[in-house]
């Protein structure tokens, strides 16, 4: 075992000891450590995203944001250890309960659709378990594991504690997608920001594709009438988060044309764009979005 993962296995087992206070605050001191000291290049990429959102900010302010932001990636990635006792601890507050009540029993097939927001691990910990999802529907999720064997190794055995079938990506993996999909009560989670080489969402000027995750996801949905569940978690003090779950959105009609998969792919972008800029310094893809996409896309104030 080489040096990097026998300190992340060290990490991990300390997270797992002490209080939950005390694992987030510790995650937020090695965020600034592990990442944005020792990551220059992620880090010139999060100030160039914050700078895009805030031309009016000066220099100390946006690096009083990416200080913010990467505390924030250290408190998420250190709580992943504390994530059953944050889960035990009813730390995560529903925005919606109705709106549980009332997809969980349909049949109906669900898309999940989420961002990197606040604690991505928490808002999965609390949708999953909850008692009214656990009894009806069938939790499947698309997941990239770490490259990191020790991370990875981390990552399956927390993510193992639900009751979520992991399917990593890859070949053969929307095929895999589309069985679920089409199988009563199946549910499948996707994160909307995350695509192959960049970041999808939001687009922040650029134009909407076809071919990007939103395009991907409104064709799942038009394959398999299934409804898309827009979901991101928001990070409050104390360690404590809000899951919003918003409204469902319909599947595109089908055949689906060109244009048609467009609309959808920008209301779906609409959604997400808000809570975004609102929790910017909450946001991990910020620091994989293009630095070059952020100096070329023109932002609209909202």
């Amino acid at each position: 075992m080489n040096v990097a993962a026998t300190r992340d296995l060290a990490l991990h087992r300390l997270m797992q000891a002490v209080p939950i206070e005390t694992c987030s605050a510790l995650g937020a001191e090695l965020g600034l450590w592990l990442g944005q000291r020792s990551d220059r290049a992620s880090d010139t990429r999060a100030k160039a995203i914050l700078r895009m959102l805030h031309p009016e900010a000066d220099r100390l302010a946006i690096d009083r944001q990416a200080r913010q932001l990467w505390c924030n990636i250290g408190r998420t990635f250190a709580e992943f250890s504390a994530l059953p006792r944050i889960a035990a601890e009813r730390r995560v507050t529903i925005s919606s309960e109705a709106m549980i009540a009332r997809i969980a029993p349909d049949p109906r097939p669900v898309i999940v659709c989420f961002a990197h927001l606040g604690n991505w691990e928490a808002l999965g910990a609390a949708l999953c378990g909850h008692p009214t999802v656990i009894a009806h529907r069938r939790m499947t999720a698309v997941i990239a594991p770490p490259a990191n064997q020790a991370r990875a190794a981390i990552a399956a055995r927390m993510r193992g504690m639900l009751s979520v079938e992991q399917l990593h990506i890859g070949p053969g993996v929307w095929r895999a997608v589309l069985t679920r999909l089409r199988q009563p009560f199946g549910t499948v989670w996707l994160a909307v920001d995350a695509a192959e080489g960049g970041v999808d969402t939001p687009l922040f000027g650029r134009p909407p594709r076809p071919d990007g995750t939103l395009g991907k996801i409104a064709r799942l949905a038009a394959s398999t009438g299934a409804l898309i569940l827009p979901v991101y978690c928001e990070r409050l003090p104390n360690v404590q988060f809000i899951a919003h779950v918003l409204e469902p959105c319909e599947p595109p009609a089908t055949p689906v044309d060109t244009a048609d998969l467009l609309q959808h792919v920008v209301h779906l972008n609409a959604l997400f764009d808000t809570p975004v800029r609102r929790l910017i310094d909450q946001w991990y893809m910020a620091i994989e979005f293009p630095s070059d996409a952020a100096s070329a896309a023109t932002i609209e104030r909202h």
